[in-house]
């Protein structure tokens, strides 16, 4: 009755990214307004569609494929999408629950020989994703209001610090594994890496489509990888997996990773880390640690 607004609900696109949208209210136009002087952000909401996320996450497809690109250039990954959207929420709507369908999956193989996908399984995994996110799981998204608006939980300093693959490479420690097996480990190495040997295991990162990768990666049971790997003479590249999808590509963050690159556009302090260390946080079920480190250790130039 005040005539002033108490509450602006935004609902950007599904092939939106969250990080450009939160920066928009750190903005400020030549005449230094932005929209922090006016509001503040609340809570960032991801929906999930729990009948197709294993296939979503599974999918080698891209935007493009799909007809969802915005522009005839963007072929951004729906895996890659998905993940960063999930990694970058506060609050995790897993809806349609109520047409999980439990099929033989690979992602939940475990020691007891459960391999079929459950409600709480995919829960699990949406929350080791994002430890930090509230799940609210729901069919027709039914849940109470308060659940995503006015809760306080955006906080722009701790924004760039939610992914479980930031908090590892931090303060790596021993994962317990939980019921479905879920995990994570940290691989850390001062040996660079030889070229020739990553190239005849993984395959030649300029076609960023490494098959091989991706296929080594599923048979250790890894379906999210993230960090970077220092080559001799090459210098540091960026690693980065999910689910299907697969990219080794050096950047203008070669001394920084991407972590750190968006601590610094949020004004977030970050420790120290070594220039000259690979670092790779993989999160997965029921790991073959042992073989994968030996594996990724065959390819360095020790």
């Amino acid at each position: 009755n005040s005539g002033k607004i108490d509450y602006i609900l935004i609902e950007s696109t599904g092939i939106s990214e969250p990080l450009p949208v939160a920066q928009t209210f750190l903005y400020e136009d030549i005449y230094g307004r932005s929209l922090q002087n006016v509001s503040k952000l609340d809570t960032m909401v991801t929906v999930v569609d729990m009948s197709t996320f294993l296939e979503n996450f599974q999918s080698l497809d891209n935007v493009k494929m799909k007809g969802w690109n915005a522009t005839n250039t963007d072929e951004r990954s729906i895996v890659n999408l998905l993940v960063d959207q999930i990694e970058f929420a506060n609050v995790v709507v897993l809806n349609k629950s109520d047409l999980v369908r439990e099929e033989n999956n690979k992602f939940f193989n475990t020691e007891s020989g459960q391999n079929k996908p459950s409600v709480e399984s995919i829960k699990e995994m949406i929350q080791f994703l994002n430890p930090k996110a509230e799940v609210i799981v729901t069919s027709f998204c039914s849940f109470p209001i308060e659940k995503v608006m006015g809760t306080g939980l955006f906080d722009f300093k701790k924004a760039a610090t939610a992914p479980k693959w930031f908090q590892e490479l931090v303060s790596p420690h021993t994962a317990e594994t939980e019921e479905y097996g879920f995990e994570s480990w940290v691989y850390e190495t001062n040996v660079q890496f030889d070229h020739r040997k990553v190239k005849q295991l993984l395959g030649d990162e300029q076609l960023n489509k490494m098959s091989k990768a991706v296929n080594l990666l599923t048979d250790f049971n890894v379906f999210r990888s993230k960090g970077s790997i220092v080559f001799q003479l090459r210098g540091k590249f960026e690693w980065a997996s999910a689910g299907k999808q697969f990219t080794l590509r050096d950047s203008h963050m070669s001394k920084r990773s991407q972590a750190e690159a968006k601590s610094d556009t949020l004004g977030i302090s970050k420790p120290e880390r070594k220039s000259e260390t690979t670092q790779i946080v993989f999160i997965g079920i029921n790991m073959k640690q042992k073989e994968l480190e030996s594996f990724l250790h065959s390819m360095t130039c020790d």
